[in-house]
C-alpha cells in the first residue's frame, strides 16, 4: 500500500502529515511526499528519510489583485505537470492533503489520475487553497463545522498525546512566579515578538517568560526568560509546564491549548494580514469561553496586563470549560477514520 502526502507553507500544513506518518510505517506502508522546493515543509520532512520527497513549482494564491497572479499562474501550471507525472510513477492507493499553496497542484493532478484525495482543513473557513482542491477532491474533513459546505465533515481538532516531549523549567525561573507562554507560530509574530522585547524587564518582575520566536528574529536568555525559535514534534510538553498562554490563533495551536487546558488570551492575525480565518477561530473560542481575545491592533502591554487580571478571576471557569469539550480527537481515531475513506 501507499500514500502520498501533500501540504506546506507553514508548519500547520506539515505536521498532521508527519504524525500519521508514525502509523503508516508502523502498518507497512510505502510513503511519499509532493512539497515546494523551498518550503518549510521540505525542512521537516529531512527527518524522515523513509518518505521520499518530489519538490514542484508552485505559486502563491492570491484573493487579491496583483501582477504576481499573472506569473505565478504559470508556476501553479507547471507544478499541475509534475504532480502528474510523480503521481503516475508512484501510483499511490490515495492522497492525504493539508492544503498550503503547493497541495493545489498536487490535488488536481491526483484527479487526472483518478486518485482519491481527502483533503483536511483546520479553520473555520477554508482556506483558498483548499477551496478549488475541494473541486477535485474526493472527501473533506474539517475541525470546524464549515456553513455552507454540506459535504464537508467534521471530525474535530486531531491531537497526537502519542509523543508529548516533556518540558522543564529552567533552573532560573522563580518557583514563585506563574509562567507566561508566549507563542507565535512556526514562522513568529512580529506584534507578540515586539511587546515581549520592548516590555521584558516589566513583565519579569511578575512573572517568568518562555517565548516561541519563530525563526526571524533572535533573543537571547536570561533569568526568568527563556526564549526558543521552534520545536519539532509539537508544543504540548511546553503548553503543559506554562501557567497562562498568549498565542495566535491558528487552529492547531489553539487547540493544543484547549487540549492542555491552559488559559490563555489569542491575538489573531489582523485583516491586513489574513483572510481573517485567525479572528474568526479567536472568536468562535471566545464564544465558547475558552479564551479571552486581543485584536493584533490592540495588542498592547497595557491591553495585556488588563487581560491578565480579567484572567486571574476567571480561569477556573475557562478551564472547567475546557475540560466540558467533545471537540478533540487522537490521532490513532483519525487514522482509522481516514482508512474507510478512500
Amino acid at each position: 500500500m501507499k500514500i502520498l502526502y501533500t501540504g506546506g507553507g507553514s508548519a500547520g500544513h506539515v505536521t498532521l502529515n508527519l504524525q500519521l506518518m508514525d502509523l503508516y510505517k508502523e502498518d507497512g506502508w510505502e510513503q511519499y511526499y509532493i512539497g515546494s522546493e523551498k518550503g518549510i515543509e521540505r525542512e521537516m520532512l529531512a527527518k524522515y528519510p523513509d518518505v521520499k520527497y518530489y519538490p514542484i513549482s508552485t505559486g502563491k494564491l492570491r484573493r487579491y489583485f496583483s501582477m504576481e497572479n499573472f506569473t505565478d499562474i504559470f508556476k501553479i501550471t507547471k507544478g499541475i505537470g509534475q504532480a502528474r507525472k510523480i503521481i503516475k510513477e508512484v501510483k499511490p492507493d490515495f492522497i492525504f492533503s493539508k492544503g498550503g499553496f503547493v497541495s493545489v497542484p498536487v490535488v488536481i493532478g491526483a484527479k487526472m489520475n483518478k486518485v482519491p484525495v481527502v483533503i483536511h482543513e483546520s479553520d473555520k473557513s477554508i482556506g483558498l487553497a483548499n477551496k478549488i482542491s475541494s473541486k477535485f477532491a474526493t472527501k473533506m474533513l474539517s475541525t470546524f463545522d464549515i456553513a455552507g459546505h454540506d459535504g464537508v465533515q467534521k471530525v474535530g481538532a486531531v491531537i497526537n498525546s502519542n509523543s508529548i516531549k516533556p518540558f522543564e523549567l529552567p533552573k532560573d525561573f522563580d518557583a514563585s512566579k506563574e509562567t507566561l507562554l508566549f507563542w507565535g507560530g512556526s514562522l513568529g509574530a512580529k506584534n507578540i515578538n515586539n511587546l515581549v522585547a520592548e516590555n521584558l524587564d516589566k513583565l519579569l518582575e511578575k512573572y517568568n517568560i518562555i517565548h516561541q520566536t519563530g525563526s526571524v528574529d533572535k533573543y537571547e536568555a536570561k533569568p526568568g526568560y527563556y526564549p526558543f525559535e521552534f520545536v519539532d514534534g509539537g508544543m504540548l510538553g511546553i503548553i503543559a509546564a506554562s501557567d497562562i498562554v498568549i498565542a495566535r490563533a491558528g487552529s492547531n495551536s489553539i487547540f493544543e491549548i484547549l487540549y492542555s487546558k491552559k488559559p490563555n488570551i489569542l491575538v489573531p492575525l489582523s485583516l491586513a494580514s489574513s483572510r481573517g480565518d485567525q479572528i474568526q477561530n479567536a472568536n468562535y473560542f471566545k464564544e465558547k469561553g475558552y479564551s479571552e481575545v486581543i485584536d493584533d491592533e490592540e495588542f498592547t502591554y497595557d491591553n495585556l496586563i488588563e487581560k491578565l487580571a480579567v484572567l486571574e478571576k476567571e480561569k477556573e471557569q475557562m478551564i472547567s470549560k475546557m475540560a466540558e469539550t467533545d471537540e478533540i480527537i487522537s490521532i490513532n481515531e483519525f487514522y482509522n477514520l481516514l482508512n474507510t475513506l478512500y
